[in-house]
């Protein structure tokens, strides 16, 4: 799964503010330490990926996984 945050228009200084915004969401969610996502660049663009290794990995870890990652990009940008 990859997701980054959507910039505000077309622009090009709306794209780099997006990207800046993706960093410090990727910051805010490695930063719980209880789960690691990782980067990337699509089209240019910073990108957040999530990927899951062990086919052993349980669904309450995924479901916490995502509620880090939701709870964070629902905060508001500091």
């Amino acid at each position: 799964m990859i997701f980054r945050v959507r910039p505000a228009d077309g622009s090009r200084a709306a794209a780099e503010r997006a990207d800046e915004a993706s960093c410090r969401l990727l910051e805010r969610i490695n930063g719980h330490r209880r789960i690691v996502l990782s980067s990337t660049v699509v089209d240019s663009r910073y990108t957040l990926r999530v990927c899951v290794v062990s086919h052993r990995t349980h669904h309450d870890r995924i479901a916490a996984a995502l509620k880090i990652i939701t709870a964070e990009a629902r905060a508001p940008a500091l």
